[in-house]
């Protein structure tokens, strides 16, 4: 099935090759907002110190007579920098959460309904529907995940308390102690991460492509999890191959960009954005084939025509 999956995840990124397209879009209008909304700010702040560095000596007399003065001066700046990065982010993240939810809502509708055709009214319209319950979806895993790190500081603590009461017990004792609570650190933690993540995944997939509230798509996302935990090595399989990939591209690019002018380095981070692009659409159409298999959800036979 993983094979069968990962096939399916390939023909379903290139029966939808805006997608890549609209992904390619989406970093430049990243790198447009940040420098608006971020660089902007930065540049001011720049130039204002710039011309106070020109007058070196009375800044410093000023400092030493009136430090406040100086840290109300600079301190709007860094406020003002620091709110644009903020609304920078926000902003940023709304956009690809809205930009995954058309592409999901797209692969689904590509998937399961035979003759679908994408269109750019279709992908915001799917953007539209599941933008929201991805939204909140990624709040909830998010808001479990912080949860299990506050639970897992406790047993750290907890566990140093011990640790520290019987430190006078015998060496034996105490470095036994040690060990174990290093690797609990560690095994726990990785845990932890590595189901968080792969939770949140699937159930960015689950609220898409089944109806129902974010509760609802929790839920049916850990029944999931749990009658098929092929799902964990399949997606650690798509993360491995990612990575080995990701390994290649940079060793071919890495001595271009070095020994090239500006030019080919431009135009290689241009290439380097697309096949980023194109492999992650791979991920999302793969992960998106293999649930819907696996969740046995039928084919439609009426034709759907944009």
């Amino acid at each position: 099935m993983f094979t069968e999956s990962i096939n399916e995840g390939f023909r379903l990124t290139h029966r939808n090759p805006q997608l890549i397209y609209i992904r390619i879009a989406l970093v430049f209008i990243n790198i447009a907002i940040f420098l608006i909304m971020v660089g902007a700010p930065v540049f001011t702040a720049a130039s204002r110190i710039g011309m106070d560095m020109a007058h070196a000596g009375d800044l410093f007399y000023t400092f030493l007579k009136d430090p406040v003065e100086i840290f109300s001066r600079y301190l709007g700046f860094l406020l003002i920098i620091f709110i644009s990065f903020i609304i920078c982010l926000t902003f940023i993240s709304l956009l690809h959460i809205y930009v995954l939810s058309g592409t999901l809502g797209v692969l689904k509708k590509s998937a399961i309904v035979k003759g679908y055709r994408f269109s750019f009214s279709s992908f915001f319209k799917e953007a539209g529907d599941h933008i929201f319950p991805l939204m909140w979806m990624i709040c909830l895993t998010t808001t479990v995940f912080f949860i299990i790190s506050v639970i897992f500081f406790i047993l750290s603590i907890i566990g140093m308390d011990i640790k520290e009461s019987i430190s006078g017990r015998g060496l034996f004792i105490k470095d036994f102690m040690i060990s174990f609570s290093v690797l609990f650190v560690i095994v726990f933690g990785l845990i932890a991460s590595v189901a968080s993540l792969i939770f949140t995944v699937y159930s960015m997939v689950v609220a898409v492509v089944e109806t129902g509230g974010v509760i609802s798509a929790a839920k049916k996302t850990f029944a999931f999890l749990m009658d098929k935990p092929s799902a964990f090595i399949f997606l650690i399989v798509l993360i491995a191959g990612f990575i080995g990939a990701n390994v290649i591209l940079l060793l071919f690019s890495a001595p271009l960009s070095m020994l090239s002018g500006i030019k080919i380095s431009i135009a290689a981070a241009v290439l380097n954005s697309i096949l980023q692009s194109y492999m992650m659409l791979v991920m999302w159409s793969a992960l998106t084939a293999f649930y819907i298999k696996a969740a046995k959800h039928g084919v439609s036979e009426i034709n759907y025509e944009i």
